[in-house]
């Protein structure tokens, strides 16, 4: 089912008219999308999200497959950020999955893999674990924390880094993680982003410091495992980053880290801060 935007627009998930705003750090602008179905910018109306984003977008040189359903963005209560257009027309088109149930033990833990150049060791990504909360493309999680972290621990994972930022973990139910991974075999870090954007100057100091034993750890053939909320955004930029800092083309390194986790680095923004090498200029 191709969901489209006068779809949104009926589905009464959201209030019409909504505000809707880029998700481009370098291309600020604000739009509505109306009853009909329509984003209005200034005196003008488009049918899709390409077509607006197009016809804002100045320098579109370096895409790599971003599209203006991730371009574009709406306000998100529940999560308490801008968010991408996507989450709506996953949400609506999953709407006949949201009551299924979905634990642990139905569903283990999933951990995509990526290779890194050079290096024996390996990159996993995944979503928060003991995850309690309506899930982006359907189900309901009702996660059991220790059995994920055993299960991470089974898997051999020498680090497990988290990109959520502090009050996140009780939002899904996963307030005990830090303390959990104080008796872990596991080692954490704890590297916060703040939800749907990239990386700030704080998280690059923490991550300077930290950034030799990870090496270390990967050289040796170990398993770092990241997450975030849903293992997409934060995670992939960050996947992302590491293989572009292990000398993978930041074109190639978007292309890998989606071939290994589908929808991964999910807006706008996060794409242009990999693609741009937005960390050197910090």
């Amino acid at each position: 089912m191709q969901i489209t935007l006068q779809d949104i627009a009926n589905s009464g998930l959201i209030a019409i008219p909504l505000e809707i705003r880029s998700l481009a750090k370098d291309s600020p602008h604000h739009g509505l999308l109306t009853g009909n179905g329509k984003i209005t910018i200034g005196n003008q109306q488009f049918s899709t999200p390409d077509s607006a984003m197009a016809a804002v977008l100045t320098d579109p040189k370096g895409l790599v497959s971003s599209n203006g359903w991730q371009f574009w963005g709406f306000y998100c209560t529940q999560r308490q950020a801008w968010t991408p257009l996507e989450h709506l027309r996953a949400k609506l088109a999953s709407l006949s999955d949201q009551s299924e149930i979905r634990t642990s033990s139905s569903h283990p833990l999933r951990v995509d893999t990526l290779e890194i150049p050079g290096c024996p060791g390996k990159l996993g990504l995944t979503f928060c674990p003991g995850k309690r909360s309506q899930g982006l493309y359907g189900g309901l999680w009702n996660r059991d924390l220790k059995q994920d972290l055993a299960l991470l621990e089974a898997k051999g994972t020498a680090v497990l880094i988290s990109l959520m930022e502090t009050h996140e973990f009780a939002l899904l139910g996963a307030e005990h993680l830090p303390a959990m991974m104080a008796d872990s075999a596991m080692e954490w870090l704890h590297l916060p982003i703040e939800d749907m954007s990239t990386p700030s100057k704080d998280f690059d100091a923490k991550w300077l410091q930290n950034r030799p034993q990870i090496r270390k750890l990967l050289n040796q053939g170990k398993l770092i495992v990241i997450h975030c909320r849903g293992g997409l955004g934060r995670t992939g930029l960050f996947a992302a980053r590491i293989l572009v800092e292990a000398g993978l083309p930041p074109t190639e390194a978007v292309k890998q880290v989606r071939l290994a986790r589908a929808n991964a680095i999910e807006t706008f923004g996060q794409e242009e801060y990999v693609l741009k090498r937005t960390w050197e200029a910090h």
